[in-house]
């Protein structure tokens, strides 16, 4: 079984492995935060003893009551219940080599060996990265749902960025939940992040955020926005930084699909740093800046944003900047995200059957 996922909208080369490639099979849902260093705080609270009674055939030592991590035991319990999702993220977030972290991956009983993901084992979710194209979100033709949301004053003050940024994705949840939900797609709200300083991010997905103005992280379902590294204080527009919120929701709209598992999964059987990993990571990419403009188009429509082309001239000019062999090049930038902008269709954010030459860098 795999580690956390992490998706972000700048991409540092650290060693062999870009930034932004971090497996995320799928996950539960976080609540909204915006503390600066948000933790968990250890239980005062003496360990829960109910006895959970999967059947298992498994090598492991499973211990047979809970530990003393109520957000742990909660997942135990969904886990011992049945639900693959919640015994993928026990694995996930318990401490290396805990009962808790064998429990996950054992399925809570159902699969002795540990080693399948149990979404996967279990068969509940799991796409082929060849069908991706195919997929109902992609060839239904569907849209980012009107009217335009009240978002909070825009400011370059602490609290008005969170208020803010805190509303658009709150907005987007909402506009989001009703496209997916048409489409039988389960939704759950993310959880959000938002930290003045980079250095102060931390997330399952154990990243190492230097450089990243944002990312999605898969194993807890957060976005997380790094003021410092988004440069707040250097005179945008504050409207133009919506276009990086949009666009780790763009992740959020690929996870609960089941697009960045699939995706995750082809690009290391072909290797992340090979020509063809590269290119699965571009489609990724690319996708998620034409989802997230499919939202500010909508926003735009109703009078919430920018007027007219003014605002997607601000949006590309920030997103360009970001250039690079995973998010593309300028043109390939440009072309997907006005196709979500322009159009509100997410047919037309199909980057799954798309030529190479049409998600290039």
């Amino acid at each position: 079984m795999g580690g956390g996922f992490a998706l972000f909208l700048f991409v540092a080369f650290l060693g062999a492995v870009a930034a932004d490639t971090d497996p995320d099979p799928t996950a539960a849902p976080t609540p909204i935060v915006t503390d600066p260093t948000p933790t968990t705080e250890p239980s005062t609270t003496e360990p829960p003893t109910t006895e959970t009674t999967p059947v298992s055939t498994s090598p492991y030592e499973i211990p047979p009551t809970h530990g003393d991590d109520p957000q742990l035991d909660a997942l135990w319990d969904e886990c011992a219940a049945g639900d693959p999702l919640a015994c993928d993220q026990l694995y996930e977030q318990a401490p290396e080599g805990s009962g808790y972290q064998t429990f996950g991956a054992d399925c809570g009983g159902r699969q002795p060996d540990g080693t399948q993901w149990c979404v996967d084992f279990e068969g509940v979710g799991a796409l082929e990265f060849a069908d991706l194209g195919t997929l109902p979100l992609l060839t239904t033709s569907t849209g980012v749902a009107g009217p335009g949301c009240d978002l909070a004053p825009m400011g370059y003050d602490t609290a008005s960025i969170r208020a803010n940024w805190t509303s658009a994705v709150e907005c987007l949840g909402d506009r989001w939940e009703e496209t997916l939900t048409g489409l039988e797609i389960p939704y759950r709200d993310p959880g959000l992040v938002i930290v003045e300083s980079a250095s102060n991010a931390e997330s399952p997905c154990g990243q190492n955020y230097a450089g990243a103005p944002a990312f999605y992280c898969g194993s807890n379902e957060t976005i997380y926005l790094l003021m410092d590294n988004m440069n707040v204080d250097d005179g945008w527009p504050m409207e133009a930084y919506l276009e990086t919120v949009a666009h780790e929701f763009g992740h959020h709209v690929q996870h609960l699909s089941g697009i960045l598992a699939a995706e995750w999964e082809h690009r290391f059987e072909v290797g992340p740093d090979t020509s063809e990993g590269e290119l699965s990571a571009r489609r990724t990419e690319l996708q998620a800046s034409c989802f997230g403009g499919m939202w500010l188009g909508s926003q735009n429509y109703y009078g919430v944003l920018f007027a007219g082309d003014l605002g997607f001239n601000y949006y590309l000019e920030w997103w360009t900047f970001y250039g690079d062999p995973i998010h593309g090049s300028e043109a390939s930038i440009e072309d997907w995200l006005s196709a979500g902008y322009f159009s509100n269709r997410t047919p037309n954010c199909n980057t799954f059957a798309a030529s190479p030459g049409e998600v290039s860098y």
